[in-house]
C-alpha cells in the first residue's frame, strides 16, 4: 500500500492510483486528470482540490473544505462528499455519488448505470438520466436532505423521504418522482416527452407533500393515502389522481384532468376551460369547487363532503358543465344561462328540450322538490341540489353529452311573406308570413346567441348548412343555415336535419363558432318557407326559457306551467326519425349531390376498441386478447398493490367510443357506444374463486346502457367508461365482448365555404 500526498503549492497531473494505494490532496495541493483504479482511493482534504479525475472503479472522498471538479466515475466508481465538502460537475456513468450530511454537489450528471444518494446533504441542478436520485435524512433520521433544480429523464427516479425537500425538479420521459414520509416537493414540473402509457409521474404517499407542481401533457400526479398536494396546475393532457386517504387542495385544472377516487379528498379546485374533474362515488369534495366556463365536473354516485363542500358555476358567465350519475350530496350554486347539467344515468334520446318541472317525455319525469331537482326514468331517480334552478330552463339528454338541442334558424335566413322575403331578424310579432296553410301572423320571435368555444361538446350544436339546390333545383335558392334539431318538411313529414347530414350538400359548418339563431312562433305550429325550403316554425315544448327574450320559466310544484306547453302531437306534420322513411330520403339527397358534381366524404372508422381497465386511476392493459369470431375475450391481470389494497376499488372498463349516427347519420341513435359486453369474470387470487357478472347485475349502472338481447343472451353497451364492481383480492378480470362499435378515426370533412 502506497500513499502519495500532494502538499501546499503542488500541482500534479496525470497520476494513477492503483488498487490499494491512496492519493491524499492536502491544503493548497491540486491534482489534474488523476486516474483512480478499482481499489484505489483519492482523499481530498480541507483546502485541497481535484480537477477532472477519472474513477475507474476507485473511490474519491471529498472531506470538509475539499473541492472536486469534473470527476467522472466508470466501472462502479464512487464519489463521497462529506460535511463541508464540495463536488462540482460530477459525472457518474457507472457507480455512485454519495452526498452525506453537510456535503454539497453542484451540477452532477448521473447516467443509466449510476445512482445518487443525498443523505442530509445538498444537491443543486443534478441531471438524472435513466438513473435514481434519493434525497433522505442521515442514518439517525435527524437531518433532512435537500435537492434543487433536479432534472430526471429517461425512466429515471427521484425519491424524497423523511422530511427532506425537493425544489424545482423537472421530471419527464417516463421518469418518476416519489415524495414519501413527511418529505416536501415544491414547484415540481412534470413534463411529457415520453410514452403516454408510461408518462412521467409524481407519486405522493405516506405523509409526503407536494406544493405548486405543474403537470403538463402526458404527465401525472398520483396522491395516495397520507399524501397531500397543494396548488397544483394541471395543463392540457395532464392528470392528477387522488386515491383513498390522499388529499389535494387548490388544484387548477387548466385543460387537464383530476380524478378523485373513493375516499380521496379534493378541496377548492378550479376547473378552467377544457379542464375536467371526475369524482367517484365516495370521493370527498371540500371547500368550493369552481367550475368555470368550458370546465366539466363529473360526479358519480353519492359524494361525501365535510359539511362545507359546494360547487360554484360562477354566474353569470355560463358554459360550465356538471355531469351527474346518482345523487351527489353537494350543493350547486351560481348556475346561469348556458350552464349544463347532464344526468348520465338517465337514457334520453328524444329531440325535445325540457324547460319546466312536472314534464314527462320518453318515460323521463322531471320534478322540482324544494331545492332538489329530481329526474326519474324506469324506476331510477337521481337528485341534485341546485340553488335557484327554478328560475332557469334546463336540458336533459343522454350521457353522450348532446346537452342542448336547438331548433332554430340562423341570423340572415330569408322568410317568405306575402310581400316577399324578409330577414328573420327583421320580423316582429304581428307580421304576416307565408306557410303551407296560407298567410299567418307571427306570435313571437325568439333568439339566442351560442358560443361554441364555451361548450363541452360543440359539434352537437354546430350549424348545418343546406347548400343551394340540395333538395331540388333552387331549393333552397341560397344556402340555408339552421340548427341540427330543426326539422325540414319533406315528403309530407318533418325530419330533423341532423338525420340528413351527408357532408356535402347538407353538412355541419365548421367555420362558424359563434352565431345568433331565431325562431318564429305562430298561433299554431306551421310550415314556413325559409330560403325557398319548407321548414317548421317554433313549437313550444317547454324550452322557451332558453331564449334571450323567453322570460323566466318556473318549475312549480303544481305544474301549472306545463298546461301551456305543446307536444309533437300538436305539430303541423308528423315528426319522423324512423330509418325506413329517413334512409330513402337521405339516399335521394346523396344522389342529387353526386349529380351536382360533389364527392361525398366517407367517414373513416375502425373496429379496434382499445379496451383497457382503470383501477383507482391506474391504467391496466390486457395481458391477453383472444378473438373467437362470435366473441372477443380480454384478460387483465391486476398488480399486487391492487389485489391486496383497500376494500373499496374504483374500477372502470374504458375503450374508444363513437355514436352510430357519426357513421350512419340517418340513424336516430345518438348514444355514445363503447363496447357491447356479454359477461365479466372476476378471479380471486387467494382461494381461486370465480365470480361471474352478467349484464342483469344491479351494480351495472354508471356508464352502461340498457340491456339488449343478442342471440337470446343479455348484453349491454358501455358508453366508453363503465364502472364494474371489483373488490380487493381480485387477481384477474376477464371481459367477454359480444360486439364492438364503429370507431370514427377522423371526423368527416363537413366544412363548406359560405
Amino acid at each position: 500500500m502506497t500513499t502519495t500526498s500532494i502538499t501546499y503549492g503542488e500541482v500534479s497531473s496525470g497520476l494513477t492510483v492503483p488498487a490499494g494505494d491512496f492519493l491524499v490532496i492536502l491544503s493548497g495541493g491540486t491534482t489534474v486528470s488523476a486516474t483512480v483504479d478499482a481499489g484505489g482511493t483519492e482523499l481530498i482534504s480541507s483546502g485541497g482540490s481535484s480537477v477532472d479525475a477519472l474513477l475507474s472503479g476507485g473511490w474519491e472522498m471529498v472531506s470538509s473544505g475539499g473541492v472536486a471538479i469534473g470527476t467522472t466515475a466508470v466501472g462502479s466508481g464512487i464519489v463521497k462528499v462529506s460535511a463541508g465538502g464540495l463536488a462540482v460537475d460530477t459525472v457518474i456513468n457507472s457507480g455512485q455519488l454519495l452526498v452525506s450530511i453537510g456535503g454539497v454537489a453542484f451540477g452532477a450528471t448521473i447516467g443509466p448505470n449510476g445512482d445518487m444518494y443525498v443523505q442530509a446533504g445538498f444537491s443543486y441542478d443534478a441531471y438524472i438520466s435513466g438513473a435514481y436520485i434519493i434525497v433522505d435524512t442521515n442514518s439517525d433520521l435527524v437531518v433532512p436532505g435537500y435537492a434543487s433544480g433536479t432534472v430526471v429523464t429517461a425512466d429515471g427516479g427521484d425519491y424524497v423521504a423523511n422530511g427532506s425537500t425537493d425544489v424545482d425538479a423537472t421530471v419527464n420521459d417516463g421518469s418518476v418522482q416519489w415524495i414519501l414520509s413527511t418529505a416536501v416537493a415544491s414547484n415540481s414540473l412534470i413534463d411529457s416527452g415520453g410514452t403516454l402509457l408510461l408518462g412521467s409521474g409524481l407519486g405522493v404517499a405516506g405523509g409526503g407533500r407536494s406544493i405548486s407542481a405543474t403537470i403538463n401533457d402526458s404527465g401525472s400526479e398520483i396522491v395516495s393515502s397520507g399524501g397531500s398536494s397543494n396548488d397544483t396546475i394541471v395543463n392540457v393532457g395532464g392528470y392528477e389522481v387522488v386515491s383513498s386517504g390522499g388529499v389535494v387542495s387548490g388544484t387548477n385544472l387548466a385543460g387537464g384532468t383530476l380524478v378523485v377516487a373513493s375516499g380521496g379528498t379534493a378541496g377548492s379546485t378550479i376547473i378552467s376551460a377544457g379542464g375536467t374533474e371526475v369524482v367517484s362515488s365516495g370521493g370527498i369534495l371540500t371547500g368550493t369547487t369552481n367550475v368555470m366556463s368550458g370546465g366539466t365536473l363529473d360526479l358519480y354516485g353519492s359524494l361525501l363532503t365535510d359539511g362545507t363542500g359546494t360547487i360554484d358555476l360562477n354566474a353569470p358567465t355560463g358554459g360550465a358543465t356538471v355531469v351527474v350519475s346518482g345523487s351527489p350530496s353537494n350543493l350547486i350554486q351560481g348556475i346561469a344561462t348556458g350552464d349544463e347539467i347532464v344526468f348520465s344515468n338517465i337514457a334520453f334520446t328524444d329531440s325535445e328540450v325540457i324547460g319546466s318541472g312536472g314534464t314527462t317525455i320518453d318515460d323521463v319525469t322531471v320534478n322540482y322538490n324544494g331545492s332538489i331537482l329530481e329526474v326519474t326514468s324506469n324506476g331510477v331517480t337521481d337528485e341534485i341540489d341546485v340553488s335557484n334552478v327554478n328560475t332557469f330552463g334546463f336540458d336533459l339528454t343522454s350521457e353522450n353529452g348532446e346537452l342542448a338541442f336547438e331548433v332554430c334558424f340562423a341570423e340572415g335566413t330569408l322568410i317568405a311573406t306575402p310581400d316577399g322575403e324578409v330577414a328573420i331578424e327583421s320580423l316582429i310579432a304581428g307580421d304576416m308570413v307565408r306557410t303551407l296553410a296560407g298567410a299567418k301572423p307571427v306570435k313571437w320571435i325568439g333568439y339566442r346567441t351560442v358560443d361554441l368555444t364555451k361548450l363541452r361538446n360543440p359539434e352537437t350544436q354546430r350549424l348545418v348548412r343546406i347548400s343551394k339546390g340540395a333538395f331540388a333545383e333552387n331549393v333552397p335558392h341560397t344556402d340555408l343555415l339552421i340548427t341540427p334539431e330543426h326539422s325540414i318538411f319533406v315528403d309530407g313529414v318533418l325530419i330533423p336535419v341532423r338525420l340528413l347530414l351527408n357532408g356535402g350538400t347538407v353538412a355541419r359548418d365548421e367555420t362558424i363558432d359563434r352565431y345568433t339563431y331565431f325562431h318564429v312562433e305562430l298561433e299554431r305550429h306551421g310550415i314556413l318557407i325559409a330560403n325557398g325550403l319548407t321548414a317548421e316554425s317554433y313549437l313550444d315544448t317547454g324550452n322557451r326559457g332558453r331564449f334571450a327574450n323567453g322570460g323566466v320559466m318556473q318549475l312549480d310544484l303544481n305544474f301549472t306551467e306545463n298546461a301551456n306547453h305543446a307536444s309533437w302531437a300538436d305539430a303541423a306534420a308528423p315528426l319522423v326519425v324512423d330509418t325506413a322513411i329517413v334512409r330513402p330520403i337521405w339516399d335521394r339527397l346523396a344522389e342529387r349531390a353526386k349529380a351536382l358534381g360533389l364527392t361525398l366524404p366517407k367517414v373513416a372508422f375502425n373496429l379496434e376498441p382499445d379496451l383497457h381497465l382503470a383501477i383507482n386511476g391506474q391504467i391496466i392493459r390486457p395481458a391477453q386478447a383472444l378473438d373467437y369470431g362470435v366473441a372477443h375475450r380480454y384478460v387483465f391481470n391486476l398488480p399486487l398493490s391492487l389485489r391486496d389494497g383497500a376494500a373499496t376499488i374504483d374500477a372502470r372498463i374504458l375503450s374508444k367510443s363513437s355514436t352510430p349516427a357519426d357513421v350512419q347519420p340517418w340513424l336516430d341513435d345518438r348514444r355514445q357506444l363503447g363496447v357491447m359486453v356479454e359477461s365479466i369474470l372476476l378471479f380471486d387470487h387467494a382461494d381461486g374463486g370465480l365470480r361471474v357478472i352478467d349484464m342483469q347485475d344491479d351494480n351495472l349502472r354508471d356508464g352502461w346502457w340498457t340491456i339488449e338481447m343478442i342471440k337470446g343472451q343479455p348484453a349491454r353497451w358501455t358508453n366508453g367508461s363503465a364502472a364494474i364492481p371489483v373488490t380487493a383480492g381480485t387477481r384477474s378480470v376477464e371481459v367477454i365482448l359480444a360486439a364492438v362499435s364503429r370507431y370514427v378515426e377522423k371526423p368527416a370533412a363537413l366544412r363548406r365555404a359560405a
